[in-house]
């Protein structure tokens, strides 16, 4: 699909914007994407130094990532080995975190009934 409309100069095809696709920044397919980034590095490195044992490299990306993802705060700890298809800002806010308001600004949990004898 592409915009025509009369441009001054040569007549380019000028393709309409679409929207890029979600998948790709989703949590599981970013994740991955890292694991592999960091695999690769990873190997690269370990190629200029002599070991004498054998490491897994999947494991070692995956836990480097995954440490990360951790410290930064997208973890979301319901995930289990692997991220879910949403992340966890887009989550909605489950029931025990909201805070009831009141109309004259009280929050509801700072309300107290006082009943005289």
């Amino acid at each position: 699909m592409f915009v025509q409309e009369a441009l001054e100069g040569p007549n380019y095809l000028i393709p309409y914007p679409t929207a890029p696709n979600s998948e790709a920044s989703r949590p599981y397919r970013q994740f991955l994407y890292q694991i592999v980034k960091e695999r690769e590095w990873v190997k690269d490195e370990m190629n200029f130094q002599i070991r004498h044992y054998d490491v897994d490299l999947d494991a070692m990306a995956y836990e480097t990532v995954k440490h990360n993802w951790t410290e930064s705060g997208l973890w979301n700890p319901e995930w289990k080995e692997l991220p879910g298809g949403t992340w966890l800002h887009e989550d909605p806010i489950q029931e025990e975190d909201k805070v009831e308001s009141c109309a004259d600004g009280t929050q509801g949990s700072q309300l107290y009934h006082f009943h005289p004898k």
